[in-house]
């Protein structure tokens, strides 16, 4: 039957229609409710499906559904595919799970995502942060933000008068 309520997830090339969008809506809370931890290797299946719809619905059910079982799973999504463009929303969804979920054990992974290209997935990856990391990884990302907040728009990487640009780098 999971399979069943999963088919509406596949959408191929073209976005969904709002109609398509209501039913995947229903069927990530009907799965993460009514199966819960009895999905995830059903869905553990679909993490890498060439559909980024079918992947995104799978990621954001996992996140629902709060079992530590999940965490190596999401993370493993994120660290394989931080240089590919076309698994943003897999990245940004699994990170908002697993800020969610509330493990510290993802706080590394999510320390990583930090450098994906994506700004959207570096600003989930901080905002999860600050419930995942320690005090130690949110005061270096506060001064991490500090630091770039006070580089001059202007600035290159060689230039000399500008003491931040080489902290920043041995940071990322």
């Amino acid at each position: 039957e999971i399979q069943g309520l999963m088919k509406i997830f596949e959408a191929g090339d073209k976005e969904p229609t709002i109609e398509q969008f209501k039913k995947m809506d229903q069927n990530r809370y009907r799965i993460a409710n009514d199966y819960g931890p009895v999905a995830i290797d059903v869905l553990a299946e679909r993490l890498s499906d060439k559909d980024k719809y079918m992947r995104e619905n799978v990621v954001t059910v996992m996140g629902m559904i709060q079992d530590k079982k999940i965490v190596p799973l999401l993370c493993n999504l994120i660290e394989q595919n931080l240089a590919k463009p076309e698994f943003e929303g897999s990245k940004m969804y699994a990170i908002e799970g697993l800020k969610r979920m509330g493990d510290k054990a993802a706080a590394p992974t999510v320390i990583k995502a930090l450098n994906d290209k994506s700004t959207a997935v570096k600003g989930a990856a901080a905002d999860a942060l600050s419930v995942l990391g320690d005090k130690n990884d949110r005061n270096m990302l506060f001064g991490l933000i500090e630091l770039l907040d006070s580089i001059p728009e202007n600035a290159k990487p060689g230039d000399k008068n500008i003491g931040a640009l080489p902290i920043i780098a041995k940071l990322t």
